[in-house]
């Protein structure tokens, strides 16, 4: 029997039960991935330890007794692309995922909060302040252009844009 393996819907093999078994020992596979039979399209997946011990074969033990091992198998099946699913950011279904709603949630509150903290201080000084930055960036990008070799203009120059249709008449 051949089996193919999961991880982050990311298909790999078709493997037999005993090199997955094998790969399952030397921590390439974890008892997390779902496993599923090759020859049967559209099968059930199942953990990979709970397919092999369903067909017989024993799941190796995961560390021998050493209490950190389990993690540390955990740690290698972690994968950057629940932090940065670029795939997801780059299509068009940008905001169905809710993983990348709830990695920005996590990544704005800390900066949300900040910035309400610091409002907090004083007021008036506080956005005052942030007025001013603000009413100075237009100029602070037309001097880094102007730094940077870049054509910049205080003054919109183009013509085509249909937002700036009757500003150069």
């Amino acid at each position: 029997m051949r089996i193919i393996v999961s991880r982050n819907n990311q298909d790999f093999g078709p493997y037999s039960l005993a090199t997955a078994q094998q790969y399952l020992s030397q921590g390439t596979l974890l008892p997390h991935d779902l496993a599923r039979d090759a020859a049967v399209p559209g099968a059930a997946s199942l953990p990979l330890g709970q397919f092999l011990a369903s067909h017989g074969m024993a799941a190796p033990s995961a560390g021998s007794g050493n209490p950190f091992s389990q993690a540390y198998q955990n740690l290698r099946s972690f994968d950057l692309k629940l932090l940065f699913p670029w795939s997801t950011i780059s299509s068009a279904a940008l905001f169905k995922d809710r993983r990348l709603v709830f990695l920005a949630a996590i990544g704005l509150g800390p900066a949300i909060a900040l910035a309400i903290a610091l409002i907090m201080v004083h007021p008036p000084i506080v956005l005052f302040a942030i007025f001013c930055i603000y009413a100075g960036s237009g100029y602070g990008v037309y001097a880094w252009k102007k730094m940077k070799g870049h054509r910049a203009s205080l003054i919109a120059m183009s013509t085509d844009a249909p937002e700036e249709e009757g500003l150069h008449r």
